[in-house]
């Protein structure tokens, strides 16, 4: 049953236009960013080979191309979920589905892998520009794929984030502006100087940005995955929750 329903959220994104908008404006971004940052390369190439240790293309791409896309996602994942459960609600077909036999876990989990698929196939449009290269100098494929998980596990967190405000209200651009802003908060705790070291290590810890460095790094640390694993599957239960006291509480404002 959870794969019927993420069929379903899947093909809905497809058929949207607004999701095509979002799709195309992003590849042009990508495009444009991917050459603007090759091209930076290129001008100081000549200096990087005076270095120890200087940063490869791929090194350079990971750090300066793939890595601010993840701040793309506290955006993107937003608008594409910001429909998934609000609109169910405002349109009175939840009630249809939720008196079928389906249980909780499948309609959470089943949108939620639904808005991944096609967000997967956002980071995939993201990953081919750097592999285009393959056919003129070698690529660090370890390093792009590291890079791609980075990627995937963030846009999990965003899109558990974006279904779980969704589940919240019937109006989209509430949801959306909340989990923005959510997101954003979560990014910028580590970004504040606090006057008690305890608070500063703690803020730091809490902070998405402060566990994504690793992954365009080349390296895998398991507590940086287990912080995105731990954060998606909260907002996954706390989606679960809302939708199970739905009856109880009455339909959202």
């Amino acid at each position: 049953m959870t794969g019927v329903i993420a069929r379903r959220e899947f093909h809905a994104l497809l058929k949207s236009p607004f999701t095509w908008l979002i799709a195309a404006i992003l590849q042009v971004f990508f495009a444009w960013y991917f050459l603007s940052t090759l091209e930076q390369y290129l001008a100081i190439q000549h200096q990087l080979a005076l270095q120890d240790h200087a940063p490869g293309v791929t090194a350079f791409l990971a750090f300066r191309y793939l890595a601010p896309i993840c701040a793309l996602l506290l955006l993107i994942c937003p608008l594409l979920t910001m429909r998934c459960l609000a609109d169910e609600y405002r349109h009175h077909t939840f009630a249809l589905l939720q008196s079928s036999p389906v249980p909780v876990h499948a309609i959470v989990l089943g949108k939620f892998i639904g808005v991944m698929g096609f967000v997967s196939l956002l980071l995939l449009l993201a990953i081919l520009m750097p592999l285009s290269l393959l056919a003129l100098t070698d690529v660090d494929l370890p390093l792009l794929g590291l890079s791609l998980l980075g990627l995937i596990i963030t846009g999990a967190m965003c899109t558990a984030a974006g279904l779980f405000f969704s589940s919240l209200t019937k109006n989209t651009m509430i949801a959306a502006i909340t989990s923005s802003t959510v997101l954003l908060l979560l990014w910028i705790l580590g970004k504040g100087t606090y006057s008690d070291a305890g608070i500063q290590t703690a803020m730091t810890s809490l902070s998405t940005s402060t566990h994504l460095g690793t992954f365009f790094q080349g390296l895998l640390d398991t507590r940086d995955v287990l912080y995105f694993f731990i954060l998606t599957t909260l907002f996954l239960s706390l989606t679960m929750i809302r939708i199970s006291s739905f009856n109880r509480n009455g339909a959202p404002i």
